[in-house]
C-alpha cells in the first residue's frame, strides 16, 4: 500500500552579481497542489527577499512510503 509521507518545496533564488543560488525550503507542504500555486510561492518568496533576487527554480519533492 502506498501512502503519502511528506512533500517539500524548495525555492532557489538568484542574486544579482552572484552565481551562488540562495535556497529556501518549506517542509510539510500539502500534497497534490497545482503547479501554478507552487510557482506563486516562488514569486512570494522573491518579493520578501531582503536583496534584489529572481526566482531561478522551484522544486517540489514528494515522498511516498510503500508497505506490504
Amino acid at each position: 500500500m502506498r501512502s503519502h509521507k511528506q512533500t517539500k518545496v524548495t525555492v532557489q533564488l538568484a542574486e544579482e552579481g552572484s552565481e551562488k543560488l540562495v535556497k529556501q525550503t518549506f517542509a510539510n507542504v500539502k500534497a497534490g497542489v497545482e503547479e501554478a500555486t507552487i510557482l506563486a510561492l516562488g514569486d512570494i518568496v522573491e518579493r520578501l527577499a531582503p536583496t534584489s533576487v529572481e526566482t531561478a527554480s522551484v522544486i517540489e519533492t514528494v515522498e511516498y512510503e510503500y508497505n506490504k
